[in-house]
C-alpha cells in the first residue's frame, strides 16, 4: 500500500490545492475554465509529443501488450453499454463523456510511476506505451464518439466536424508530429526538448489543480447514478478482463502482461475531466469518478501489487 499511498497522496494534495484556492477566493471563477485550456492546448500535446519521440517505435508495435491493453477497456466499455441500455439511458453524447471517463486511466501520472516501483526500470517502457494509447488512441475515440453523439445536422455534416475535430485537436496532432520525428531518425535538439519536457510537466498538475477549483464550485454528492457501477468496472472489470487476455489468451511476456493489468487497474485520469469540460457535459459526474476512483484504488491497486509481490 506504500508504494501506491506514496504516488497517490500528491494527486490529492494537488486537487485539495485548488479547491482551496476556490473557496479562499485566490483564484477567480473563470480560472477553471482558463487554466484546463492551458492543459488542452498547450501542457498535454506537449507531454504527448515528448513521450512520442522517447518511446522506441518497436515497443509501439508491441501488438500482443496493445491488445491487452485495449482488450480490457472494450471489455469494460461493452459491459458499460449494456447497463447503459438497460438501467441509465442517457443521451448519446453525455453517455460517450462517460464512456471515455471509464476507459481514461491515470498511466502518465500513477502507472509510470507504479511501473517504475513496482517493476523497475523494465517497467516504465510499458507504461509509457499505455500512456500513448490513453491520451491518443482513447482521447481520439472519445472525441469521435462525443461529435458522432451531438447529432447536429446530416451525415455529412457529422463526418466533416468529427474530421475537423481531429485534425484541429492539439492533442492528437502533436503525437502523431513525435511519432514522425522519431521515425525520421532525427535527433531532438536539445532545447526543443528542454522546452517540451518544462511544458508537459504543467499537464498533470494543472489539471488536477483546476480539477480541485471546479469541485469547490459544485455541491459535492456521491449520490450520483451509476457512480458505483463505473467505480467498479473501472478498477475490478477493466483489469481482470485485461489479466483474462493477457495471460490466458495470448500468453504474453510476463513483465508487459503485468504491467498491462496494472495500467487498467488504475483509476480515471485528469484528462477526462479536460474533455468534459471542453464540450460542457456530465462535469460534476466526471469530476466525481475522477476523485472516487482514485480513492479506491489505493486499496484495490494495492491488493494487485501484493499479488505481483508474492
Amino acid at each position: 500500500m506504500g508504494a501506491v499511498v506514496s504516488v497517490g497522496l500528491p494527486i490529492f494534495g494537488l486537487i485539495f490545492l485548488g479547491w482551496l484556492a476556490a473557496t479562499r477566493g485566490i483564484l477567480g471563477p473563470a480560472s477553471t475554465d482558463a487554466l484546463n485550456r492551458f492543459v488542452y492546448w498547450f501542457a498535454l500535446p506537449a507531454m504527448m509529443f515528448a513521450a512520442m519521440f522517447r518511446v522506441p517505435l518497436g515497443d509501439l508495435a508491441n501488438w500482443g501488450y496493445i491488445l491487452a491493453f485495449c482488450g480490457g477497456m472494450a471489455v469494460t466499455l461493452a459491459v458499460w453499454a449494456l447497463g447503459q441500455v438497460l438501467v441509465f439511458r442517457d443521451r448519446a453524447a453525455p453517455a460517450a463523456v462517460i464512456a471515455h471517463a471509464g476507459a481514461y486511466a491515470n498511466t502518465g501520472y500513477m502507472g509510470i510511476p507504479l511501473a517504475g516501483l513496482a517493476f523497475g526500470p523494465a517497467g516504465v517502457a510499458p507504461a509509457i506505451v499505455a500512456t500513448v494509447i490513453t491520451a491518443a488512441i482513447v482521447l481520439a475515440g472519445g472525441i469521435i464518439a462525443i461529435e458522432a453523439s451531438l447529432a447536429r445536422g446530416g451525415l455529412g455534416s457529422t463526418l466533416l466536424r468529427i474530421g475537423r475535430s481531429l485534425v484541429t485537436n492539439p492533442t492528437l496532432i502533436a503525437p502523431a508530429l513525435g511519432a514522425v520525428w522519431a521515425a525520421s531518425g532525427v535527433p531532438v535538439p536539445a532545447p526543443l526538448k528542454t522546452f517540451a519536457d518544462l511544458l508537459s510537466g504543467a499537464a498533470g498538475p494543472c489539471a488536477l489543480f483546476a480539477l480541485g477549483l471546479f469541485l469547490a464550485g459544485q455541491s459535492f454528492s456521491l449520490k450520483i447514478p451509476g457512480l458505483g457501477w463505473l467505480v467498479f468496472l473501472k478498477l475490478l472489470v477493466s483489469p481482470y478482463a485485461t489479466w483474462l487476455i493477457a495471460f490466458h489468451w495470448l500468453a504474453m511476456d510476463p513483465l508487459w502482461a503485468k504491467t498491462a493489468v496494472l495500467m487498467n487497474a488504475l483509476p480515471t485520469g485528469a484528462g477526462a475531466f479536460v474533455l468534459a469540460q471542453q464540450y460542457g457535459l456530465k462535469v460534476k459526474e466526471t469530476s466525481a469518478l475522477i476523485l472516487v476512483s482514485t480513492i479506491v484504488s489505493v486499496g484495490t491497486v494495492s491488493v494487485l501489487l501484493a499479488l505481483y509481490a508474492g
